[in-house]
Order: structure tokens, then sequence, then C-alpha cells
């Protein structure tokens, strides 16, 4: 028996086709998907929040974060936090309007 269900989604793509081909891999992706879905659509998600909930190595995450952020999904930023005393540096993402797609 054949599948016939469809996503009921249109997703909207860049125009050029590197662009393109980061995000169908991503998309393509079991772990690409997890950190999408991970990521707070109306706060800040923080980097190392999304590294102890994910099942991943930390190196294969950031390089997915990375890869969103170039393509234009993710937006980045540092924030500094104070923490037992001293003040420590934080990676947060926040999806873009492609992002929130």
């Amino acid at each position: 028996m054949k599948d016939n269900r469809v996503w009921p989604y249109v997703l909207p793509f860049p125009l050029e086709p590197t662009k393109r081909k980061l995000i169908l891999s991503v998309l393509q992706s079991r772990m690409g998907v997890n950190i999408l879905t991970s990521i707070r659509i109306d706060a800040r998600t923080f980097q190392h929040d999304l590294i102890r909930s994910l099942h991943y190595s930390n190196k294969s995450i950031i390089k997915y974060l990375k890869q969103m952020v170039n393509v234009g999904i993710l937006e980045e930023g540092m924030e500094r936090e104070a923490e037992r005393g001293k003040a420590v540096w934080m990676k947060w993402y926040t999806p873009t309007s492609l992002g929130r797609w």
C-alpha cells in the first residue's frame, strides 16, 4: 500500500542554491530536525541547554547550529550572565522569520 500523506506546509526557501542545499541537508537529518524542534520560538535558546538536552556530540550540535545561522534559519548572540560570583558569556539562538516556518 502506497503512503499518500502530504506535509501540509509550504516552506519558503532562499534563491541561492547553496543555501537551499544546506537547508535541505538540515531538514533531511534527524539531528537537524531535533535541534530545530528544540529551539524556542518565543524566547532565546541557550547553546548549553541544547547540548544538555540532545543526545548528540557537542561538536555535531555546534556544527549544525553554525549551518543554521549561515543560511538564515537562526540568529545567534552572546549574553553575559553572572554565575557563582563570576561573569560567564553564554551563546543563544532565536529563529529568524525563515526559521519560524
